[in-house]
């Protein structure tokens, strides 16, 4: 037997929606962002994940630690994703 199959789906406005077996761990849904959230990243572990938006603002949820934002900083691109490392 196989893994358990999940997805999710990621509205600009932060807000997260989990099918299947996905777990959910939060969002940024109704908290209107300053700009567009673009990307998720999950946790290591799996128990919870990062938003990023284009200003470089970096939101946390479940295990995942605040490790630093950009959003105060006035970047020449918008950022377009993220990677976990």
């Amino acid at each position: 037997m196989g893994p358990p199959h999940s997805s999710g789906e990621l509205p600009t406005d932060g807000g997260i929606f989990a099918f299947g077996s996905a777990q959910f761990y939060g969002s940024e849904g109704g908290q209107r962002p300053d700009v567009p959230v673009v990307g998720v990243v999950p946790a290591p572990g799996g128990k919870g994940h990062w938003l990023d938006a284009g200003d470089g603002g970096v939101f946390g949820f479940g295990t995942t630690p605040f490790e630093g934002s950009t959003a105060d900083t006035t970047l020449t691109v918008p950022v377009v994703g993220m990677t976990p490392n």
